[in-house]
């Protein structure tokens, strides 16, 4: 058997993910939980659907159906992914911390030469 998924954003035409898997054996009358890896993109809240396509022999079968998920449904999907991206920011806030140690060094400096120079004066 082969099994094919697309799954669409809602009023799309390119599916945002897409899967087949063939050569797939499972008894009749039964049902199979088909997982579908985001990878590190995380799932956002909004109205999908998906468009499944199963072929055994000559004998084809389709659905479609439509899913929405919401802001707290996704969250909690997010926190549960084990492979997802979380974007830190530690780099720009050291190069901020950087550029404005830098910025008080120099008028220190700045000041400090005015000071002497004042002082000849």
């Amino acid at each position: 058997m082969t099994i094919g998924v697309r799954i669409y954003k809602e009023k799309e035409d390119q599916p945002l993910k897409e899967i087949e898997q063939k050569n797939i054996r499972m008894a009749s009358n039964s049902t199979m939980d088909l997982v579908t890896d985001w990878g590190s993109q995380p799932l956002e809240p909004g109205d999908y659907y998906f468009e499944t396509e199963a072929t055994y022999g000559g004998e084809t079968i389709k659905k479609e159906q439509a899913l929405t998920i919401g802001g707290k449904q996704a969250s909690a999907l997010n926190d549960e992914a084990v492979e997802l991206d979380e974007s830190d920011n530690y780099i720009w806030y050291a190069a901020g911390m950087v550029v404005l140690v830098l910025i008080v060094a120099v008028l220190v400096f700045y000041i400090g030469s005015l000071k002497c120079s004042s002082r000849k004066e």
